[in-house]
């Protein structure tokens, strides 16, 4: 379980509906219980974070969500290398993500930091105008 020092469920699910991502964005309700499982990873900062979940050797990042007034300014970068280095402390060897096909900063970010694309999930997000976007699968492994 992961103890939210910074934001609050109901802070996180803003957080996640102001982001510009063009989705669905989750309810309070989906942080409160991704937050309170024992698997749950999650690196808060000031204008963010990365929420994710460990299962055994493996790890799978959620979400990275950077306030929309503080991007460009590499807090992605550093928010996801915390994230990283809090899952190798947990023993996990291979982080897998899942990023919009259009999202091309944060597609920037996770092949600039060594995430090699695994395969494609046709029409997997429902976009807000009722579209769908496809979905890369991106895995990083460390040694």
């Amino acid at each position: 379980m992961q103890q939210n020092t910074i934001f609050q469920p109901a802070d996180m699910a803003k957080l996640h509906a102001q982001s510009g991502l063009d989705q669905r964005p989750w309810t309070a309700q989906e942080f409160a219980q991704l937050c309170a499982a024992e698997n749950s990873l999650l690196i808060e900062q000031d204008f963010g974070f990365a929420l994710g979940r460990v299962i055994h050797t493996e790890v799978e990042l959620l979400l990275l969500i950077v306030s929309q007034a503080q991007r460009k300014q590499g807090l992605g970068k550093t928010y996801l290398q915390l994230f990283e280095e809090a899952a190798r402390q947990r023993g996990v060897k291979i982080c897998f993500l899942e990023v919009g096909a259009e999202n091309k900063a944060a597609r920037a970010l996770y092949q600039k930091s060594g995430y090699v694309e695994q395969g494609l999930r046709k029409a997997y997000y429902h976009k807000l105008n009722g579209s769908r976007e496809d979905a890369l699968v991106l895995a990083k492994t460390w040694a």
